[in-house]
């Protein structure tokens, strides 16, 4: 019993933990901290393995962003091969290959101007670029280029260059606007259309002559059969 100067006593009960509590209390203490460290650790393996699937969805998309840029980088030289064989084959007359260019020059990229002319550069390796005279087109009006084509955008096309490689030909054409632009794809019918037309008329002139020299091997076989199976037919 203790007095605590105010003329009170007061009880204090000292206790003193066994050994039993004291391992008890530790007990609890140490689960404690291990629950705490397990908790830390499964946080931080969490974070890691959000950390790694954030890494790899970014090198699959990297992947799958090169193997895009690839495939249209193959595609494109495949294409650049194909146009510049049809160059050549029709610099050689094996076909009909007619381009029409403007004055355009879009940033980032080849126009129309300089594709042509690198074409040309490959055509001439069959033979001579003529340069032709140059003739103003016929002005086409059709009805498909009402609302396609603004009235102040309507454009007639100027040439200003003609050259030509057997029947390799490109042909540039004044001005860098969109109605310029636009005069390529509506006055095709007073520029390649023509040339093309001729080419379909003396095609269909030679494959009517190569089927009229056909048929009549294939008539002059018919009967010659006739004629042997009668020979040996029996008196």
């Amino acid at each position: 019993m203790q007095g605590d100067g105010s003329g009170r006593c007061r009880t204090v009960i000292r206790h003193r933990p066994s050994e039993t509590e004291h391992a008890f209390i530790d007990a609890i203490d140490a689960a404690a901290k291990r629950a705490k460290e397990a908790a830390e650790l499964k946080a931080r393996e969490e974070r890691e393995a959000a950390e790694r699937a954030k890494r790899e969805a970014e090198e699959a998309a990297l992947r799958a962003e090169r193997a895009k840029l690839e495939a249209e980088r193959r595609e494109f030289e495949e294409r650049q091969r194909a146009e510049r064989e049809a160059a050549e084959a029709a610099a050689s007359g094996e076909l009909l290959f007619s381009v029409t260019y403007s004055e355009i020059d879009p940033p980032g990229y080849a126009g129309s101007r300089a594709t042509a002319e690198h074409l040309l550069s490959v055509a001439e390796k069959r033979g001579e670029v003529k340069d032709s005279a140059l003739a103003v087109p016929a002005y086409r009006k059709l009805e498909s280029m009402r609302g396609a084509v603004a009235k102040e955008d309507v454009r007639k096309l100027e040439p200003y260059a003609d050259q030509q490689v057997g029947s390799f030909r490109i042909r540039g054409y004044r001005g860098n606007t969109r109605g310029h632009h636009m005069a390529h794809l509506f006055q095709m019918g007073a520029t390649v259309l023509p040339e093309l037309a001729v080419r379909w008329d003396a095609y269909a002139g030679y494959a009517g002559r190569r089927d009229a020299v056909r048929s009549s091997a294939v008539r002059q076989r018919a009967r010659g059969k006739q004629l042997v199976q009668h020979r040996q037919s029996p008196p």
